[in-house]
């Protein structure tokens, strides 16, 4: 049982849903935090926004950043 009751797709308002449909069109899939995040869209579409500055944005290599993300990863068990 979830503390917070995830939207599905089907049963998003109009915002939840653009903000759905431009992290799909992005990510390929929604897990954790996003899909939490969908209950606040505004939330979610800030939080893309500043993922897409670290993956765009940023002065390290792809490879690097893959690094960053292994090394995190390995950190919260995921």
């Amino acid at each position: 049982m979830s503390r917070i009751d995830l939207p599905e797709p089907e049963r998003m308002s109009p915002e939840q849903r653009a903000v759905y449909d431009r992290l799909i069109a992005s990510r390929g899939h929604i897990f954790g935090p996003f899909r939490a995040a969908l209950v606040r869209p505004d939330i979610a579409e800030r939080m893309q926004q500043m993922g897409m500055l670290y993956k765009e944005g940023a002065s390290i290599s792809p490879a690097q950043r893959q690094l960053l993300v292994d090394r995190k990863s390995t950190r919260l068990n995921s």
